[in-house]
């Protein structure tokens, strides 16, 4: 097996109603910066990662080349693209946007801004013995199963795991999985959802209790106070 060509695909294409802002979450301003420029800045500098696909909505193409990708100068951004009606179809269109020589493709939320780029490189390095592999969070609170309003039963807390971004797929079998989802009208909630349907083994591995998504107001006000406090922690170094 010869060097891996790594594209990460990252949807931004959401409107992010949820989190109450004039704009969109991802263009939204956070400790001066665009959301969708912390993770575009991690994969600059992950040495894994050699290419980036961004989408977003049809209307934000410009602003993202002109207002995020040349100012901070992400070179590694191959393309942006425009995102579709749900985030599996965004992805999609991201997923027939990436070079021809990947090999493997990562996608990962814009609205986990804080992911590591040791995660991403340890998602990768997974991924090449495994070919489907995602991060996740063993859950630490009691997990109730609802039912019409009530408790159904309680889950063995021990085999839940959350899942965050990014996740990491053999290119051919993440296309293979879209392809089968999109002829069978099958919409998963994340990319490993598709996967399963192919009965493939997905590895699972540590996430980041900094790899938060940014979904709320709640959210948006714990990112602030989190980029505060490293800043804070930078300049007593």
């Amino acid at each position: 097996m010869g060097t891996p060509v790594v594209t990460a695909v990252i949807p931004a294409g959401g409107r992010g109603s949820r989190v109450k802002l004039p704009v969109e979450k991802q263009f939204a301003t956070l400790h001066g910066k665009p959301l969708l420029s912390y993770s575009l800045m991690t994969l600059q500098q992950c040495d894994e990662i050699q290419h980036v696909v961004v989408v977003v909505p049809a209307d934000r193409l410009d602003y993202t080349q002109t207002e995020i990708i040349q100012p901070y100068q992400l070179d590694k951004v191959r393309c942006v693209v425009s995102g579709g009606k749900t985030r599996q179809a965004s992805i999609w269109n991201g997923i027939q946007a990436v070079p021809p020589e990947t090999t493997i493709i990562t996608v990962h939320d814009a609205a986990r801004p804080f992911a590591s780029a040791h995660l991403f490189t340890v998602s990768v390095q997974t991924c090449l013995t495994e070919a489907a592999v995602i991060v996740a969070l063993k859950a630490k609170d009691t997990i109730k199963l609802d039912q019409h309003g009530y408790v159904g039963k309680t889950l063995d807390r021990n085999l839940v795991w959350l899942a965050q971004t990014p996740q990491t797929f053999s290119a051919g079998l993440l296309r293979e999985a879209y392809q089968r989802a999109l002829k069978e009208g099958f919409t998963g909630t994340d990319d490993a959802s598709l996967i399963e349907r192919l009965s493939h083994p997905i590895r699972v591995i540590p996430g980041e209790e900094t790899n938060r998504k940014i979904t709320t107001p709640a959210d948006y006000q714990w990112a602030e106070f989190y980029l505060s406090s490293q800043k804070h922690l930078d300049s007593h170094r």
